[in-house]
């Protein structure tokens, strides 16, 4: 992207400057518009059985939501999951959850399913990002919560999916990662679907 910084903790903090004011200047507007367009794509490009468990976010201010494609999801059959925090350094702990369930506020003043929602472990999880490139590499906040959590749920499972959601806008030319970075199955966004 042009600055040929030292190393990769600084190129990521860049990126990362850069990416939070590229997202704060996408139209408010759109953000409902985006939200329906990648639920439709969501439905048409991730194969979902009765066996379902897709995991989503609760969106932090200015992230593209997910809930109408967990929601469009859930009406099909799949179960639904949200995540909770459970400490630095751990995977986020998925519990489930349908609209109407009981939400508490959890760290980063993110809301989570409360401790009682029986814990499982998605097949399908969409993933939040500052930044993501055609190869599917993901820029999360910097704390590495989903890169955990991504790899823990493949050691698991191959079979899991981890599908970006993110607005076109958030696309760049390279994504700086190291071995600790998982690559993500696909991203969608209101624009189109990106496969490694």
């Amino acid at each position: 992207m042009g600055i040929n910084l030292p190393n990769l903790a600084d190129q990521k903090a860049d990126l990362r400057k850069r990416c939070y004011a590229r997202r704060i200047a996408i139209d408010a507007a759109d953000y409902d518009l985006a939200a329906k367009a990648v639920a439709a794509s969501i439905d048409r490009e991730v194969d979902i059985d009765a066996s379902a468990i897709v995991a989503a976010y609760w969106p932090l201010p200015g992230e593209l939501d997910p809930r109408p494609a967990l929601n469009a999801l859930i009406k099909r059959g799949a179960a639904g999951a949200l995540p909770r925090m459970v400490g630095d350094g751990k995977p986020v702990v998925f519990h489930e959850w349908k609209p109407g369930d009981r939400l508490l506020e959890g760290r980063f003043k993110v809301m989570e399913p409360a401790t009682e929602a029986a814990v499982v472990s998605p097949t399908v999880v969409l993933v939040p990002l500052l930044a993501f490139d055609m190869a599917c590499r993901r820029l999360g906040h910097g704390k590495g919560y989903y890169d955990r959590t991504i790899q823990a749920l493949k050691e698991s499972d191959p079979g899991v999916r981890a599908v970006g959601v993110a607005f076109a806008a958030q696309e760049v030319e390279r994504v700086p990662t190291d071995a600790y970075d998982q690559t993500l199955d696909m991203v969608i966004t209101e624009r189109a679907v990106h496969r490694p």
